[in-house]
């Protein structure tokens, strides 16, 4: 962890820190404490499914396996005040902390954090919100904590679960609680981030999915070959025993590796021992691999292809090749995704056989008959695949490369390594200062940040909408464009143009500490009855006539449309000040040629038109370019 520049060696010197026996090194201001004396721990349970009337009620009843989604907005299930009534079901409010009590798969020890109100089954445990601890930073607190509570599992070798007892008595760290909402917002932004590039991935694949079968359904053009004409089959490794597999020079490919990549993935080899005298087959480049059996028939004849000269490599004998007679009749690339179409799926579900498991025969593989385009278009609509996969393997390692972030930043501010609360403490103080003289001398920036998003809370947000910080940072990025306030402080951030000192830096908590807002749970902020006072400073420090201009214009602008304006503005602003043309073409080139904005030109709502309208309304507004 030298990137966070701490000597952790150096920890037992480090002033300001107390050796604990639960914890190690934590902070002096830091507190342990059992959840019993905190909170309480409540469980759920299911009304009886033979009664109809418990069930398809207006109550969210949430079951464990959806703690997997992690972030709770809502859930499938619903039952009656009467099914609530006669079962151990019972109302959670939100900003618990939700936490998988039994089972002996991932599910167990599993935990999420609930934005509504609802009730779960019996394999649910909930820590319930505290005034001692803000929910976020708890919740992210437990879930780092995966692995230990499955090793508290009640029950030998792992089997049983979870209970009540254990989530009680389960010691948690408390920091002071303006440095637990900070550790919440850091990592809570590092979650969107996740989870936004996760979307973005799974909206890459649907397309690619759609696109494989619309370019391999067979048409009327193609041409049918038998599959024993085109190549032969060989068999994996025979012959092997267990201690000699993850020993010696050479290399094998295995099982997993076929049933779940259409190229071999070449990183992803094991080690094998193979004798001078042995009679085994070496795989080569452009050889093709299907996995031989499987407990579904829609799993059988999983088909991957391998692109590398590897010298030394085998097949593990779970699965057979496939060697192409001709290179320029099959494109082996073409070969593994059609397999892995509906058209394909059918081949093999038709060439399965057995009953609890499906098998492939390879001499019924040989004789069947397939359809095949020519070879020039297979290899066109191999490169159009080819770029998507690319597209993908990349967001996919961006998508490791953040959640190795987050590991990091996790394993650094929950343990207090890291403390963000010195700059907390240190703006906390400026503004009692401030409030002190603030008639006397001109505030600073974060303050008078502070008070425009209180006002824009007040303009824009209301108990049941609250002003989110999404729709803050785009509305207060209007608010000073039009109000000629420097904007150079905001960056290109995946959610458009971002100023990262009106959450972290200070003026977010200042708004709060002075009570100008409120949080609603993690949905927003809303003003409250001091928000006279900091109307006040505002007509100090601002003009009202533009917050009558933002709110004429943006106030019924949904958050799409505002971060296509945004995002488009901004690029619009740079574009000017490179004195390059405002055409369509140039603002698309400028928005992808940034990484973290270029996956914007992907969403189904940044289309071309969206964007010729953003510069339309923009030149109207600004009157500008």
């Amino acid at each position: 962890m030298q990137q966070w520049g701490i000597n952790m060696n150096a920890m037992t010197e480090k002033q300001g820190y107390k050796f604990t026996e639960e914890f190690g090194y934590i902070p002096e201001d830091w507190n342990i404490a059992k959840i019993a004396t905190k909170t309480n721990v409540v469980t759920g349970g299911t009304p009886s499914t033979k009664i109809s009337d418990y069930w398809n009620g207006s109550i969210k009843w949430m079951s464990s396996g959806e703690l997997n989604n992690k972030r709770i907005y809502d859930v499938e299930g619903r039952i009656t005040l009467l099914g609530l009534a006669n079962s151990s079901a019972t109302l959670i409010p939100e900003n618990s902390i939700l936490i998988g009590l039994a089972g002996q798969g991932k599910t167990r020890g599993t935990a999420a954090i609930n934005y509504v109100e609802l009730s779960t089954n019996q394999s649910i445990g909930a820590i319930l919100p505290s005034k001692y601890f803000n929910s976020e930073f708890l919740y992210q607190c437990i879930d780092k904590r995966y692995d230990e509570l499955r090793e508290l599992s009640s029950g030998g070798g792992g089997r049983g679960g979870l209970n009540k007892a254990l989530l009680m008595n389960l010691s948690i760290l408390l920091p002071p609680l303006p440095e637990q909402e900070k550790i919440a917002e850091v990592l809570g932004d590092i979650d969107s981030l996740i989870e936004a590039t996760q979307k973005l991935i799974n909206k890459k694949k649907d397309i690619k999915t759609a696109t494989m079968q619309k370019l391999l359904t067979p048409k009327e053009d193609w041409s049918e070959y038998i599959i024993g004409d085109l190549g032969s089959t060989y068999s994996g490794l025979s012959g092997k025993k267990k201690d000699d597999f993850g020993n010696g020079e050479s290399k094998y490919i295995t099982f997993l590796n076929v049933m779940n990549n259409v190229v071999i993935d070449i990183t992803q080899f094991e080690n094998v021992i193979i004798k001078n005298n042995e009679n085994q087959n070496r795989c080569v480049k452009n050889d093709l691999f299907f996995n031989t059996s499987s407990e579904t028939p829609e799993e059988v004849g999983m088909c991957a292809t391998l692109q590398d000269d590897i010298s030394n490599l085998y097949l593990n004998s779970f699965c057979f090749g496939y060697r192409l007679k001709q290179q320029n009749i099959v494109n082996p690339r073409f070969f593994a995704y059609i397999f892995r179409t509906h058209y394909g799926r059918t081949i093999m579900q038709t060439l399965a056989q057995g009953s609890t498991r499906y098998n492939l025969a390879k001499d019924k593989f040989m004789e069947y008959k397939i359809l095949l385009p020519e070879y020039l278009e297979q290899n066109k609509t191999t490169l159009v695949l080819s770029d998507m996969d690319a597209e993908i393997e990349a967001l996919e390692k961006e998508l490791s490369k953040y959640k190795d972030l987050k590991t990091g930043m996790m394993q650094q501010l929950l343990t207090g390594k890291i403390r963000l609360i010195g700059k907390v403490a240190k703006q906390e103080r400026n503004v009692v200062s401030m409030e002190d003289t603030a008639a006397h001398k001109v505030a600073n920036d974060e303050f008078k940040d502070a008070i425009l998003i209180s006002v824009l809370a007040y303009k824009f947000g209301n108990e049941q909408y609250p002003l989110g910080a999404f729709r803050r940072q785009k509305l207060s990025y209007f608010y000073k464009r039009h109000a000629n306030i420097n904007i150079d402080e905001y960056t290109k951030k995946a959610m458009g143009p971002y100023n990262s000192k009106m959450k972290y830096q200070g003026a977010e908590n200042i708004a709060i500490r002075n009570k100008y807002v409120k949080k609603v749970g993690n949905r927003g902020i809303v003003a409250t009855n001091l928000i006279s006072k900091a109307e006040e400073y505002y007509n100090r420090y601002y003009n009202s006539a533009d917050m009558q201009w933002l709110d004429a214009n943006f106030h019924y602008e949904n958050n799409n449309n505002l971060e296509v304006l945004a995002t488009v503005d901004y690029a619009i602003n740079d574009l000017v000040n490179q004195n390059k043309a405002i055409t369509l073409a140039n603002i698309k080139t400028y928005i992808a040629s940034d990484e973290e904005w270029r996956p914007k030109l992907e969403l189904d709502y940044f289309t071309d038109n969206a964007i010729i309208k953003a510069m339309e309304k923009i030149k109207k507004l600004f009157n500008s370019y």
